[in-house]
């Protein structure tokens, strides 16, 4: 099973170069969908400008999880998918017989 992405929450500076609401920390929730969960926390504090600004109310989660991937890096995103898939195979081993 494929890794699933779910952006937990946006925390938001009020007022960045004129722009209001600009995301500056992402919390992203990464699972097999069963039993296991990877937390990770992007600060964009730093990151870009104002210039690449998406409206609050336009943002989709789906580019959000792009922003996250793209700071993470590709080999940090096939790690944590990764360790993902290897606990959800962990989980499927028989409990023991007692």
């Amino acid at each position: 099973m494929s890794a699933i992405w779910k952006v937990d929450n946006i925390e938001s500076i009020p007022l960045f170069e004129g722009k209001e609401n600009v995301a500056k920390n992402v919390y992203i929730t990464v699972t097999d969908a069963t039993t296991y969960s990877q937390k990770v926390g992007i600060d964009f504090s730093g990151v870009g400008t104002a210039t690449n600004y998406i409206a609050w109310d336009s943002m989709k989660e789906d580019t959000v999880i792009a922003w996250v991937k793209s700071s993470l890096g590709d080999e940090m995103v096939a790690k944590i998918e990764a360790d993902v898939s290897i606990v959800e195979v962990i989980a499927e081993e028989p409990a023991l017989p007692w």
